[in-house]
């Protein structure tokens, strides 16, 4: 997986909010420059949070640097809008009268689609460029943190819509090379993130569906962040369980340990860290399940996902050693194949 994941051009990351699409895609961010890529982060968000996680000055719209190889962008989409239409009218001037008049500004924020088409436009319109010297694409991968599942299957279909709502003219063209883009499976790859609890796997599953019926962007990756750790054998997890049961033994073991609360505070311990490890194996048990069922209409049944699964780190700010962690689990690929067959 590694290897095909990072050889791609463009990454879109997606998942519910909250389940840490943002600390995957720095962490993928370090394994290709350490291969010697270089990479753009795309976020669109009111503050930058790349910048944050990586501990780098922040630069708004303008891409700069925030990790050796690794550059970020938190694109503005009515900058963007503006840097599109100054290509098409070739007067600055009059894009600025344009982009300054209030009734134009209040009718992109209310129109459908808009924003999210800009926004995918800025990111094809990258991945064109060039350095002048060597002829060589300005960056070697682009990973953008795309919106939350909730709203991420319109924005990924916006490009899609365009093409059939307009008829003719730049903007059906250029929606055309947008979508051709992000269906592209030589060049991109979605990559979805999740927790295994209950809502974010939920949402997980549907979106893989909705992904299946009605969209052809290409995904085959599950990234499952926060996974509790198997601290314990399944042997040692009896004993723990029988210990807690018998109380004499609980007692003896407390008084030959010389301290009668301590016993009862490492049982509760084991028993909770237990009881986070089995949740998490049946939330994971969940996808495999369900992401290797046929589609509903008795579609064909998907293509196997590969399963990525991230420990869940024990630290309330991770640190760059961490985030690299997460990308070499993350270029190693993980546990296999969601393939319930």
């Amino acid at each position: 997986m590694g290897a095909s994941l990072l050889d791609k051009r463009l990454l879109l990351v997606t998942g519910k909010g909250g389940v840490g699409k943002t600390t995957v895609c720095a962490s993928l961010a370090l394994q290709a420059a350490k291969r010697g890529k270089r990479v753009l982060l795309v976020e669109v968000a009111p503050r930058e949070h790349f910048t944050r996680l990586l501990g780098a000055t922040p630069g708004g719209h303008a891409e700069h640097p925030v990790a050796e190889n690794v550059w970020a962008l938190n694109l503005d989409p009515l900058l963007a809008l503006e840097e599109y239409l100054e290509t098409q009218l070739h007067v600055r001037t009059l894009v600025k009268m344009i982009m300054g008049n209030p009734v134009f500004r209040r009718l992109v924020n209310v129109a459908p689609g808009w924003r999210d088409l800009i926004t995918l436009g800025k990111v094809w319109h990258l991945e064109r460029q060039q350095d002048p010297r060597s002829g060589r694409p300005r960056y070697d991968l682009f990973i953008l943190d795309a919106p939350a599942t909730g709203q991420g299957l319109g924005f990924l279909r916006t490009p899609q819509a365009f093409v059939e709502a307009v008829r003719f003219g730049p903007a059906r063209t250029h929606s055309q090379w947008v979508r051709d883009l992000i269906e592209d499976r030589s060049r991109t790859r979605l990559v979805l993130v999740t927790l295994p609890e209950e809502l974010p796997v939920n949402e997980t599953i549907e979106m893989a569906r909705a992904l299946h019926e009605k969209l052809s962007v290409p995904f085959e990756h599950v990234v499952v962040n926060a996974v509790a750790p198997k601290i314990f054998t399944d042997r040692e997890a009896k004993q723990i369980r029988s210990l807690r049961e018998d109380a004499e033994r609980s007692a003896r073991v407390s008084e030959a340990l010389g301290d009668e609360g301590r016993i009862e505070d490492l049982l509760g311990a084991a028993d909770a860290a237990l009881s986070r490890r089995a949740i998490h194996e049946h939330h994971l048990r969940r996808l495999r399940a369900h992401l290797g069922r046929p589609a509903r209409g008795g579609a064909a049944k998907q293509a196997a996902k590969t399963l990525i699964e991230l420990p869940f780190i024990y630290r309330s700010a991770l640190s760059l050693d961490d985030l690299r962690g997460l990308g070499e689990i993350l270029e190693a690929g993980g546990k296999g194949s969601l393939d319930a067959s």
